[in-house]
């Protein structure tokens, strides 16, 4: 057998699994059974090792073999823990033991050197099956080792006792030994300076072991040298103890002296005690008392005011409102249950409610005066001024009554008495105001001459009934605000001073509360926060129904109005539906926010001027379809009328709505117009002298206008002016090839001819000359019947014909001369390609170049342009 020292398992854990990241936790050297040492020349000892990953996720089983020097070690076998089936100590005598893997069909067995060697280290094989396996093995015949059996030690003296055995820590059972920075240094440092792989292990061994026996020694010797100190230590501790021994008598003689004065002191701190909660009483009684008296006086400068208030003067005002608010906080004052024994309480808790009751009385029939008095007053801000000294008071009788039947009456019929008084008020001034407008486009509406004049009167139209809608929108706007304050908020001065004392018993209580969780506090404050925005919403609704409910009658008949004046215009000029609609869509989306009752109001009437826009919008689309032409033969048809009119509605609709941040119904008109613009003049075209005419001139016409109107950033058309671009060329292509048809048609027939037995009859393009038909001659015999007089004569004619077709104010006869020029040049490189293509080296040419056809193309047209 091997022998293990400490030295050995530091030389195969580096030679051999430090590479492989694993940790040696066990070590025993062995030889098998049943078997002879083959190789027994070659090799020294036999070892299995148990290892750990250094990750610590799985253990494994090794054999490893010593070489015949002992410097290197090499892997024979190696087994997976999780494969051990059975582990049989087989002997407790003995060094025999045996393991049975997966998938084998006889066990492994082995022989270590001594039976406690083998138990020692079948022991950590089987603490690592239990902390690395999930499934356990099968153990046969082991038995319980103590504790103390693997508490190993790793210096060279622990190997010793243990024999051929060794184990690295252990990190369940041992404490591992941190080295500092410094030592893990040296020590690295002292184990780079050997090579491990060739170093003679026993040599190191004896040469570390001599310098181990110096330095003990030298420990022995320094131990000797300070046995003096240390029995100069001990007799000072001895004498610090019989110290301490005298000091603790002292203390307890003490003690037993002060131990009568013991009680005196308890029995004065239980009176101070009792001193002071009867002065607490006392304070508690005083407070009591002077709050009993409190509220049994009652200012007599106060109660003349509340019993004979005077509203007329600033300073009574002042009296009075200071008197009402004392006599309300000590009526909703909370009396404490005490208190309600005392009759002179009672009493006088009556005579405040009775007070009360009488200032509010008295207060009802004053802004019932004041009202009515106000009702006459047609300045609006000087009634509202003068009301408004008086909103204190109303929140006051608001508060007073609160959900009373019989005193919320009372409110109520403050409010409606004020709305009726004021409806005929605002009924005359409204009438007046829209009737100033209507007489503008009735009376004194005269026909206009031309289109400057009338874009100036329709202009003057949007001014007025712009200004009226505006005055409008603040005198009910200023209304409402009125009323909400007066009427409708109860959230005034006097209910914070009402609840401040409330408030302030609340924060206390709330300081007093024990501090629980956060995050409860957090999920607590979140809820609240949610139902205070529910009941904030529910509110928002309640208050609009009341507002509707208050103010439609003092603006019952304001739709009505607006309407008329909308329907009067419209009938003087329908143009005018599009500035009414404009206006009150844009006062309707801006007064959304503001006033919803507005906005209601006015939804009667920006519904009417949708209807007056879209009965407009109907009646020009139809004319647009029912538009028939008068002269169906006419030579040249122009521009149809209601393509230029499109743009000038378009125009003057701009004009109207820059301003109007909704804009899209209208745009969704504009492109409603537009399809049956272009529906009608794809109908029209086809009964037309001259369809393709019809089309590109109409289609050009309108794709101007579209530029012009995408300059004015109607966004919606963009689409059309591309299409109107796109059938305008097409057109014209069509126009181009029907006006020349064949020119010199001999000659385009003869190459017709040509180009079919090429592609037809897939004839060579150098053979088409020997071709009887399409021979060099009857090519030449073609060929001088164009001279280039001919072909000019025939271009004026073309060009005759154009001019008589074409409208003169779209000015398209350039474009389209244009347009021909180059399809006759193309026509002429064409023929010159065949020429050379079919009939290569001949000198066949036409009778006229390139440069002659465009000199006839501009004096053409010159000629034309000087008549």
């Amino acid at each position: 057998f091997a022998q293990i020292d400490f030295w050995t398992m530091f030389a195969i854990q580096r030679s051999v699994f430090d590479a492989e990241g694993e940790r040696l936790i066990g070590l025993l050297s062995v030889s098998k059974v049943g078997r002879k040492e083959k190789k027994e020349k070659k090799s020294k000892g036999t070892y299995l090792c148990l290892t750990v990953s250094n990750g610590g996720e799985e253990a494994s089983l090794h054999r490893l073999r010593m070489s015949v020097n002992g410097t290197t070690y090499s892997k024979r076998k190696s087994w997976s823990l999780t494969k051990l089936l059975v582990l049989d100590n087989m002997s407790d005598t003995s060094g025999e033991f045996s393991f049975t893997l997966d998938k084998q069909d006889k066990p492994l067995t082995f022989l270590a050197p001594n039976p406690t060697e083998k138990d020692t280290f079948l022991e950590i094989v089987r603490k690592s099956c239990k902390k690395y396996l999930t499934a356990q093995p099968k153990f046969i015949g082991f038995k319980q080792m103590d504790a103390e059996a693997l508490n190993f030690d790793t210096t060279v003296e622990g190997l010793d006792t243990l024999g051929n055995v060794a184990t690295l820590f252990n990190d369940e059972e041992q404490e591992s030994v941190t080295l500092s920075t410094e030592e893990e240094q040296e020590m690295t440092n002292l184990l780079e300076c050997h090579d491990w792989d060739k170093i003679e292990v026993k040599d190191l061994t004896s040469k570390l072991e001599k310098e181990i026996q110096t330095l003990e020694a030298a420990n022995v010797q320094a131990m000797m040298r300070s046995k003096k100190q240390v029995d100069g230590i001990l007799s000072q501790v001895e004498h610090a103890l019989k110290a301490l021994s005298s000091l603790e008598d002292v203390i307890t003689d003490i003690e037993n002296r002060i131990e009568p004065y013991r009680w005196d002191v308890e029995r004065v701190a239980q009176q101070e005690k009792m001193i002071r909660i009867q002065q607490t009483n006392s304070l508690s009684l005083k407070t009591h008392l002077e709050d009993v008296v409190d509220y049994l006086t009652i200012d007599k400068i106060h109660e003349n005011a509340l019993v004979s208030p005077n509203f007329n003067s600033k300073e009574g005002c002042t009296l009075c409102q200071e008197a009402a608010l004392m006599v309300l906080a000590e009526t909703e004052k909370e009396i404490p249950q005490a208190w309600l024994h005392v009759s002179s309480i009672l009493m006088q808790r009556r005579k405040l409610i009775k007070l009360r009751d009488t200032f509010a009385n008295k207060l009802d029939e004053f802004l019932k005066s004041i009202t009515s008095e106000q009702m006459k007053n047609t300045n609006h801000m000087e009634r509202h001024h003068i009301l408004g000294k008086y909103s204190w008071f109303m929140h006051w009788l608001q508060h007073v009554d609160g959900d009373q039947e019989e005193f919320v009456q009372r409110t109520h019929f403050l409010a409606k008495s004020y709305c009726d008084g004021l409806s005929d008020v605002y009924r005359i001034e409204f009438y007046q105001l829209w009737q100033k407008v209507t007489a503008f486009v009735t009376g004194k509406y005269a026909a206009p001459k031309d289109r400057t004049e009338l874009s100036a009167k329709r202009k003057e139209f949007k001014e007025a009934f712009e200004s009226a809608l505006k005055s409008l929108i603040t005198t009910v706007v200023m209304e409402q605000k009125f009323c909400i304050s007066f009427f409708l908020d109860r959230d005034a001065s006097f209910s914070a001073s009402v609840r401040e004392n409330e408030a302030h018993k609340l924060e206390i209580n709330k300081g007093k509360e024990p501090e629980g969780d956060n995050s409860s506090s957090a999920e607590a404050n979140e809820r609240i926060s949610e139902e205070v925005e529910e009941v904030d919403e529910l509110e928002n609704a309640r208050k609009n129904q009341q507002i509707a409910t208050l103010l439609m009658p003092m603006f019952c008949d304001l739709d009505m109005e607006i309407s008329k004046c909308s329907n009067a215009a419209n009938s003087a000029d329908a143009f005018h539906s599009v500035t009414s609609f404009a206006l009150l869509s844009e006062q309707m989306t801006t007064q959304r926010d503001v006033s919803m009752f507005l906005s209601q109001v006015l939804a009667k009437s920006h519904e009417n001027s949708k209807r007056l826009y879209d009965a407009f919008l109907n009646k020009i689309i139809l004319e647009v379809e029912n538009f028939q032409l008068k002269n169906k033969k006419k030579e040249r048809l122009g521009i149809l009328p209601f393509i230029p009119e499109f743009l000038l509605l378009v125009q003057d609709t701009h004009a109207v709505t820059m301003d109007c941040s909704k804009s899209s119904d209208f745009e969704r008109g504009f492109v409603h117009h537009l399809n049956a613009i272009i529906e009608r003049v794809e109908d029209i075209a086809p009964t037309a002298k001259h369809p393709p005419v019809v089309l590109f001139e109409n289609y050009h016409n309108l794709y101007d206008q579209l530029s012009q109107l995408l300059r004015l950033k109607v966004t919606s058309l963009r689409a059309y002016r591309s299409q109107a671009l796109d059938k305008y060329k097409q057109h014209l292509n069509v126009f181009v090839k029907d006006t020349l048809g064949h020119p010199m048609e001999k000659l385009t027939s003869f190459f017709d001819g040509v180009e079919n037995l090429i592609s037809v009859q897939n004839t060579k393009p150098e053979e088409v000359q020997f071709n009887l038909d399409y021979s060099e001659k009857n090519l030449v015999a073609c060929i001088k019947q164009y001279p280039g007089e001919k072909v000019r004569k025939g271009l004026e004619q073309t060009f005759k014909r154009v001019q008589k077709q074409l409208c003169v104010e779209e000015g398209l006869l350039v474009v389209v001369w244009g347009e021909i020029q180059k399809e006759f040049v193309r026509l002429h490189a064409h023929l010159e390609g065949l020429i050379r293509l079919c009939y290569p080296g001949k000198n066949i040419r036409l009778e006229f170049e390139e440069a002659d056809l465009l000199d006839y193309f501009s004096t053409i047209q010159k000629n034309a342009s000087d008549q």
